[in-house]
């Protein structure tokens, strides 16, 4: 099987639970394994090195023909974990067709053996365009305006009062990004349960005033 540049190719995989993208939601499928981790930054050096002080597993960094953007002190204890980084281009996938992931070749570099693979490549896009036409503020300074969260407080409420983000978004000064299904629907509750608090006085007080 060829690697395109459509992402279509993973999507087998990752239905089955072989390429994987929540360290958190997922890593524990990994024990003992052989991992690939997809990606080229300080973040991927970060999940490699997570996957192997968590699960002892053996891990490689596939860069994918991008060159590693990753910091000397990561790199140090990349070598000290005995993590790989392959630098070529995916040239192809070695699977039982589209069934068992079991790892990817190379132009030149010997074939790498994977049972599993985690995705990081970063973001795409935060879909912040609305927060930013009203004037909310966002976080990721150092970042382009389409890759910056809106900042939220602990409610999900925005820096332009009552209105509310959820999800993918959004992002609090006092934690890191928590982008699981479960932790969108917590933040959703509390959003939820503070526009409905505020709803409910505003009736009460206008029937009081009756």
């Amino acid at each position: 099987m060829s690697v395109k540049t459509s992402p279509r190719w993973i999507y087998p995989f990752a239905n089955r639970e072989q390429i994987l993208y929540c360290i958190r939601c997922e890593g524990h499928l990994t024990r003992d394994e052989q991992v690939g981790v997809l990606g080229y930054t300080n973040m991927a050096a970060e999940l490699a090195m997570m996957l192997y002080e968590r699960y002892q597993n053996k891990v490689v960094i596939l860069t994918n023909g991008e060159l590693p953007e990753i910091s000397e002190s990561r790199k140090k204890i990349l070598d000290l974990y005995s993590v790989e980084i392959v630098t070529e281009p995916i040239v192809g996938i070695l699977s039982e067709g589209v069934k068992q992931l079991h790892g990817f070749t190379f132009p030149c570099h010997e074939p790498v053996n994977v049972k599993f693979a985690l995705v990081s490549l970063g973001l795409h896009r935060v879909y912040n365009e609305l927060a930013r036409q009203v004037g909310a503020r966002l976080m990721d300074e150092d970042q382009p305006a389409e890759k910056r969260h809106i900042w939220i407080n602990h409610k999900g409420e925005t820096s332009i009062r009552n209105l509310f983000v959820v999800g993918d978004a959004a992002k609090r000064e006092d934690e890191t990004v928590m982008k699981q299904v479960y932790t969108a629907q917590e933040y959703a509750v509390r959003a939820v349960d503070t526009i409905d608090s505020r709803r409910r006085r505003i009736m009460r007080e206008e029937v009081l005033n009756k």
